[in-house]
């Protein structure tokens, strides 16, 4: 079963891998002795992207097809960051803060809830951490993208990821049931390669566009 899912699915692998290899030859023709801080903060959110979008294959590869979809949203996520920071250098302050407002929820979290399994020293550590922390803005992953020009793929490809894989949704557990001649609902545990050719394009999709919006902001040709 598996040797011939591959067997089939190989072309669609061959075009893929291609498209990581040409994204890999864009960022090593990157005028990559930048200092600007904005521009090395969207290269590390990029590399992400390219990072998840290959990990998204692989398990799409095993038939882990909702993981695969959690991990393609992550690759949006990341990518609408990066574009964002390219095109509005000025959104790094609100980055940095919206990830520190996201460290004091967490800290502020753990306090409220688990205060008595600390110790005096491990809380005096975490207040002092909760203080030292800014409580800035939310800068979110729909303004990212409206800020890079890419809600159309926040609405169509991040919302769909996260309804289909990435949350707890009813939908995101579909391919575990089916109905039997009876009509009665019997689970299915088993590799799901019934999703394969969408994560297919929407890796390819996310790569293109990480391709495009990288030449773009270094002003390099695409291979």
């Amino acid at each position: 079963m598996r040797a011939s899912q591959r067997h089939d699915l190989s072309p669609k692998f061959l075009e893929l891998q291609q498209h990581v290899m040409n994204a890999l030859d864009v960022l090593e023709v990157t005028a990559l002795e930048r200092e600007d801080e904005f521009w090395w903060a969207a290269i590390g959110l990029w590399v992400r992207t390219l990072e998840a979008c290959q990990g998204a294959i692989r398990l799409a590869d095993l038939g882990m097809a909702s993981s695969a979809v959690s991990v393609l949203r992550t690759a949006y996520e990341c990518l609408f960051y990066a574009a964002a920071l390219w095109r509005k250098p000025e959104r790094l302050k609100d980055w940095k803060e919206w990830t520190e407002k996201e460290q004091r929820t967490q800290v502020k979290g753990v306090l409220k809830e688990g205060k008595s399994t600390f110790t005096s020293i491990e809380i005096e550590n975490m207040e002092l951490l909760l203080d030292s922390l800014t409580d800035g803005k939310k800068w979110s992953a729909y303004d990212a993208a409206n800020d890079s020009g890419l809600l159309l793929d926040y609405q169509v490809s991040y919302r769909g990821l996260s309804l289909i894989g990435a949350h707890a949704t009813a939908v995101s557990v579909g391919c575990y049931f089916e109905k039997d001649t009876e009509g009665k609902t019997k689970a299915t545990i088993k590799p799901d390669f019934s999703q394969f050719s969408f994560i297919c394009i929407s890796v390819k999709k996310c790569l293109d566009i990480a391709i495009e919006r990288l030449c773009e902001s270094s002003k390099v040709i695409t291979p």
